[in-house]
This record gives C-alpha cells, sequence and structure tokens, in this order.
C-alpha cells in the first residue's frame, strides 16, 4: 500500500485527534437524578458547580467510535492506494505493441486487445501521474509503439494531459512486432531525455514497461541482455483461435496466356477441423465461391503446426493487370488476415539465349511456356545446363547443375549424391507457386551459399534451388539437372518455368512480397511529376519522386491494396500494389507468456489491466458506518 499525502495525514492526526480528546475531557457529564421535592435541586445545583473541568479520561464506546470514524476519515485524506508496482516520480518509457496480432478479440463482438491496451495504459498513467492538490508529478514518462519499426508517441514529460491525448494518437498496425529496436530507442531516449536541457549529472536509471500479448519474437532474446527493469503488462487469451490465408495468386495458362487460374492458401491454428467459405473475387467482382475442410493443427515436437490446405480455383479471363481477392467467411477472432490481396500483371513472354546444354526436358519445357530463343544481345535471360562453373554476363540467369561463377554461390563437394526436397519457399514469385515438396532427384550438386542468396527449395543435404543477385542481376540456380529428377513427370514444372522466366525477365509482380512494415519501391512509366498514395480510399500521402522513373513510400503499417495515382504532364494513371501480412507464423494469436529473465535489471509479469487501487473510497464509507453505529449507541443511552 502507498501513502499519496502522508504529510497531510500526519497535520490532521496531530491536530484533530488532540481536539477531541479535549472535548471530551471539558464536556460534563450530567446523570439523571430522582428527587422526592424540589427544594432537594438546590444540593444538585451546588454539587455541579463544584464539579473539575479537567478529569481523567475513562473507557467510552462512544469515544472510541469517534476515533475510530476520525481515523478513517484522516487516512482518506492521505489518499491510500493498493498498487502492484508503483514507478511514480521515476523516468518510465511506456512500450506498446502495436502489430497485427494486436487486433485479435479474444471474445466474439469484444474489444481488440488494443483497445484493452490502451485502457491498462490510461490506468498506468493514473499510477505514475495522479494529479491532484498534495501530489507532485517529479517523474517523467515517454510513449514508443512497437512494430517492425519503434516509433516515439510522445518523447519524456510530466504532464497528465499530454500522456492521455499521446494515448488516444496510437494506432494498430499489421506489422510483426520487433522489440530491440525498441529497447535500444529507449535506452538512448533515457541517455538525454531532453535534448535542449543543460544537464551537468547523470540521468537516473529508467523504468520500462511493455504491454503486449507476448507475440514478440525476439521479446525473450532482447529482454535476456537488459540491464533497466523491466515490467510485462500481459494481455490475450492463450485459447484463442485463429485461421487466414497465407497468400492468394494466380498464374497464367501456358496454352492461354489470357486465362488465369486462382489458387489460396489457408492455414488454421485450432485443434479441430473447421469447415468455411472461401470467396474470391477479381478486379471487385465475384467469380467463385468454396466450401472447403481446414485441417486441425498437431503437436509436433511441443510446437503447434498449423493445419494447412491450398485451394485451386477454374481458371478465369485476365487479359490485363488483375487483382485478385480472397476472403474467407464467417470472420474470426483476427478479421484482418481474413481477407488477402495480389495484383497478377499482363501476360508476356521473354525471350532467352542458350548459357550451356539445353537438354530434353528443359527444351520442352521452354517450348511449353512460349520462351522465345534469340542470340545473347538480344535475350532477357539466360538459360541452361553447367558442367562446370563458368562466367555469365550482366544478363538474368536460369541454370542448372553446377552453379555459375558467382561471389555467393559455389559447390561444397565434388561429388553429386541424391537428394529430395523438403521444403520450398511460398513468398518468392518463382516458387510460390509451385509445390515442389517431395521432389526427388538422383544426382544433386552439394551448394555452399552467403547471406545473400535466399534459398528457394531446401534439400535433406542442403539448398537444392536458390536465387540472389549478382552485382544487381537476377540469378536462379537449381542445383540438378531436370533428367536427374522427377520432376518431368510432375505438372509443377511449367508452372515454375513461368515464374522463374517472369521473375527473371522483370515482369513478375515482385511488389507482391511486400509485407505489412515494408517499404514500396514503384518504378514509375517515365518522368512523373507527382505520387498520390491512398489505402481504403484514404489519401495518406503526396509524393514528388527526386527520380522521376522511380518513387518509394514506406513503411507500409496496414495490409491491404496501396493505390499510386500518378501524374505525368497532361497523362496520368493508377499503380496498385498488393501487401500482405507479415507471413504465416503471424497467424498464432494466442496469447503467450514469454520466458522472460534479464542480465541485470528486474522482470515482472502482470496481467494488463492490473493498477493501483485507491482506498479512500473504502476509507470514507467505512466512518461513515462507524459514525451510524456511534449515533445508535448515543441515542440508546438516552
Amino acid at each position: 500500500m502507498t501513502i499519496a499525502a502522508p504529510w497531510v495525514a500526519l497535520v490532521l492526526l496531530s491536530t484533530l485527534v488532540p481536539v477531541l480528546l479535549m472535548l471530551w475531557m471539558l464536556k460534563l457529564r450530567r446523570s439523571r437524578v430522582r428527587v422526592p421535592a424540589a427544594w432537594l435541586w438546590s444540593e444538585s445545583l451546588e454539587d455541579l458547580r463544584a464539579q473539575v473541568p479537567f478529569k481523567r479520561l475513562r473507557w467510552s464506546m462512544l469515544l472510541a467510535l469517534q476515533l475510530i470514524a476520525l481515523g478513517l476519515l484522516i487516512l482518506a485524506a492521505a489518499r491510500p492506494r493498493v498498487t502492484t508496482d508503483d514507478g511514480r516520480g521515476e523516468r518510465t518509457v511506456l512500450l506498446v505493441d502495436v502489430s497485427g496480432s494486436m487486433g485479435t478479440r479474444d471474445e466474439p463482438g469484444g474489444e481488440r486487445r488494443l483497445e484493452r491496451v490502451r485502457q491498462s495504459l490510461r490506468a498506468a498513467v493514473d499510477r505514475l501521474h495522479p494529479g491532484g492538490l498534495f501530489n507532485s508529478d517529479a517523474g517523467r514518462t515517454m510513449l514508443i509503439a512497437v512494430g517492425a519499426t519503434p516509433r516515439v508517441v510522445q518523447p519524456f514529460t510530466s504532464s497528465r494531459q499530454v500522456l492521455l491525448a499521446a494515448i488516444d494518437q496510437i494506432e494498430r498496425t499489421d506489422e510483426a512486432a520487433s522489440i530491440e529496436g525498441a529497447f535500444e530507442l529507449a535506452r538512448a531516449w533515457a541517455a538525454v531525455p531532453d535534448p535542449d536541457a543543460v544537464e551537468t549529472a547523470a540521468p537516473a536509471p529508467v523504468r520500462l514497461e511493455l504491454f503486449s500479448d507476448g507475440q514478440i519474437d525476439d521479446l525473450e532474446t532482447a529482454a535476456a541482455t537488459l540491464r533497466e527493469s523491466l515490467l510485462l503488462h500481459q494481455v490475450g487469451d492463450e485459447d484463442t483461435v485463429n485461421r487466414g490465408l497465407v497468400q492468394v495468386g494466380g498464374h497464367r495458362l501456358p496454352e492461354a496466356p489470357h486465362r488465369l487460374r486462382p489458387f489460396v492458401t489457408l492455414e488454421g491454428w485450432g485443434l479441430e477441423p473447421e469447415t468455411i467459405d472461401v470467396r474470391l473475387a477479381a478486379d471487385g467482382v465475384g467469380v467463385a465461391l468454396r466450401r472447403v475442410e481446414l485441417p486441425a493443427a498437431r503437436l509436433v515436437d511441443d510446437t503447434l503446426v498449423p493445419g494447412r490446405i491450398d485451394v485451386l480455383f477454374p481458371p478465369i479471363d485476365a487479359p490485363d493487370h488483375t487483382l485478385l481477392s480472397a476472403q474467407l467467411l464467417p470472420a474470426d477472432a483476427l478479421d484482418t488476415d481474413d481477407t488477402a490481396w495480389r495484383v497478377i500483371p499482363p501476360p508476356d513472354r521473354a525471350r532467352a539465349a542458350p548459357a550451356g546444354e539445353i537438354g530434353p526436358v528443359l527444351a520442352r519445357a521452354m517450348s511449353a511456356v512460349d520462351m522465345k530463343m534469340t542470340t545473347q544481345e538480344q535475350a532477357d535471360l539466360l538459360v541452361g545446363v553447367l558442367d562446370s562453373p563458368v562466367r555469365l554476363g550482366a544478363r538474368p540467369s536460369l541454370t542448372f547443375g553446377a552453379p555459375p561463377v558467382s561471389a555467393h554461390v559455389g559447390t561444397a563437394l565434388s561429388v553429386r549424391s541424391p537428394d529430395r526436397v523438403i521444403t520450398s519457399d511460398p513468398r518468392h514469385p518463382v516458387t510460390g507457386g509451385s509445390s515442389l515438396s517431395g521432389l526427388r532427384v538422383q544426382e544433386a550438386v552439394h551448394l555452399q551459399v552467403s547471406d545473400e542468396v535466399r534459398t528457394l527449395a531446401e534439400g535433406q543435404n542442403g539448398p537444392l534451388i536458390v536465387a540472389w543477385r549478382e552485382d544487381g542481376v537476377p540469378r536462379v540456380h537449381v542445383a540438378f539437372e531436370m533428367e536427374q529428377s522427377d520432376w518431368q513427370m510432375r505438372e509443377d514444372i511449367i508452372t515454375f518455368m513461368v515464374d522463374a522466366q517472369a521473375w527473371l525477365a522483370g515482369r513478375s509482380d515482385e511488389r507482391d512480397d511486400i509485407r505489412a512494415g515494408d517499404t514500396i519501391n514503384l518504378v514509375l512509366p517515365g518522368a512523373v511529376d507527382s505520387v498520390e498514395v491512398l489505402h481504403a480510399g484514404t489519401q495518406l500521402a503526396v509524393l514528388t519522386p527526386p527520380d522521376p522513373s522511380r518513387t518509394q513510400w514506406g513503411p507500409a503499417p496496414l495490409a491491404g491494396v496501396y493505390e499510386f495515382h500518378w501524374q505525368s504532364g497532361d497523362a496520368s494513371g493508377v499503380d496498385k500494389v498488393a501487401v500482405a501480412m507479415p507471413g504465416a507464423e503471424a497467424g498464432d494469436v494466442r496469447g503467450r507468456t514469454p520466458d522472460l529473465k534479464a542480465s541485470a535489471g528486474d522482470v515482472a509479469i502482470v496481467a494488463a489491466g492490473t493498477r493501483q487501487m485507491p482506498l479512500w473510497p473504502f476509507a470514507v464509507g467505512v466512518a461513515f458506518v462507524v459514525l451510524l453505529i456511534e449515533w445508535w449507541v448515543w441515542t440508546r443511552r438516552q
């Protein structure tokens, strides 16, 4: 329990209690006396005049009740509070998780987690800056929003009103939160809380209070190096179940490029199978509705693996740019991942030149996707099988077998061995539409790659398909020849070739890989004067690109479709960019209690909403009851 105004209680105690005792000592105690005649009153009056004003106090229930009531009222004036943690008078940084999982409703129709955290933040401000006549605001508090990139919402201040206004300005995002940068930002501000002030003494230590559902991947590792004290206000139900769309896309049919075959991927974190509806739309017009059975999640080595299903829709006409959108019905705990979008570019064919030998299976695959062969001077990309590393020119390349000469990719062993694809990258444009799991290889090269290389297909012995940029030139390498695998018997070989040539030739919409929290880079059609950025009909920014042929904006805080309206002289146009949720792992929105261990500071976890409870209303109420009892006792004695 804390006392907000102890000096007030001390002053009242030292003045009012003596006054009450003195009144009782001065009080004349008259008793009832029966007399047989009126002339006997004269003796009684003489006795009354002879009484001494100050007499020794005797036990009285009325006095005891009055002292109890007075003590309770003095206690109420001191403003006592019961609290789990104070922090008043210190420097405190309130860290607020604004990631996508904070948009979850743990109860149907209930408040989002961020709204519950907003109430906890107001309670924290009440605790740190209670205000009032007998309270000082010696402490200072700042507010930081924790997303993909931390953002200072309010610098250090001792103003209660400023902090409450800043809490109302906090907005939810669909980003994945990272706490390490927020800790560093808080530490930097704590070192110099007021850049304009001239401070001679070292600043006092800072306290950190984090309001989150625990769905921060680097929370445990970042907290392990903390020197400051950390208090985690936990929010979120560990039993909350979510399912969402991982991706939506489409592939043009090789025999009919103006036709598009859409597909969606769903994941669910519930322990029971679920029947849901998937609605597909093209350019805002509904084209299909499918009812699917989403498998249940399962535990593998104490890790919950979500149930997953791929849904393939019939082909649709899409001769130009097409905006595909999918929606799950009905909505669940996290409705923001129940909808996903993707912009499909118009059909086009790349021109290729041989980088090495063209085997029979590769030749058939190139013919199936209508890849035109030409000279290296006119080619958009190079394609071929390499027996040994060779140096390629400044052209994008799709190679098989031995890797080309590169600063990022080499061979780990001189021998080749059998292998099998374990996983493939669903986020990259080259493998996003192909299900390569289980692909068997008779002879594969053992690749050794740097951190600059992205693995598109992982085998038992290492990477089997990789992508990277060599001095800005995109390259894709497959560590085996098509003839040395069962790929030639699978349909996804055509999908892979279509997506690979589109990405290498710069004709795939690489912007589809943008996630909430990423920066959008846009290539503009010629010299553009200005670009207006809109999301859901709301203007976000008006840009004047320093380079009239390209622009960038971000980070994009929310998932959805961003429209870039550009103006170039008398010409104008609109370019759409689809931004997805952070990733499949973001679909697990169960409230999580992390295992926090700081290196030097203290760490504690409390339920969100824990606050100081004022006791003065209870004290006043009990005092009122005591006075009622005292009045009842007095009336009974009359």
